[in-house]
């Protein structure tokens, strides 16, 4: 597995990623040394996956993001409730690392993909497709459509697992 995410970091370094919703409110927890414990949505994952993403995406030439996704992040975290009103410099830091890319809603519910998989994740097949991006994600839903769409990404389900079991 590790082998096979190894070469796909390679093949998309220059070009970038893109985190999934879920995955990028593990890394803002993780930035702001909360565990994953701290939401309900990030319970299901291993104390050692932060620290996994954080070290694969160290190197990308580009981390990408779409307002929808940060809109999910943002709404599922209650940064007040996570995150205090003095860390706002240390917030706004942490997405400037990433490049936002805007598209319409109108733009998006005319695709195809907006009917089975909404805002979000329509955003993010656009956005991998149009800029050739691995994908990383935990979302089963999804993979075919990023499949049928030549795709690439990372299952962060099956890492997140072999984390788990790994500690035991």
């Amino acid at each position: 597995m590790e082998d096979y995410i190894g070469k796909l970091k390679g093949k998309y370094i220059k070009n970038g990623v893109i985190v999934d919703t879920n995955l990028m409110l593990v890394l803002l927890l993780g930035y702001f040394g909360k565990e994953s414990s701290s939401c309900s949505r990030t319970l299901k994952y291993s104390t050692e996956l932060y620290p996994f993403i954080n070290r694969y995406l160290h190197g990308f030439h580009f981390y990408h993001t779409t307002p929808s996704i940060l809109t999910e992040v943002f709404n599922l975290i209650k940064p007040s409730s996570v995150i205090s009103k003095g860390n706002q410099a240390k917030l706004v830091k942490f997405i400037e690392d990433y490049k936002e890319t805007f598209y319409s809603s109108k733009h998006l519910m005319s695709l195809d993909s907006f009917y089975k998989f909404e805002l979000t994740d329509t955003s993010i097949i656009k956005l991998a497709k149009e800029k050739t991006l691995l994908v990383i994600t935990d979302d089963g839903r999804l993979y075919p459509q990023l499949q049928s769409n030549c795709i690439e990404y990372v299952d962060m389900k099956i890492v997140n697992s072999k984390l788990i079991l790994g500690n035991r």
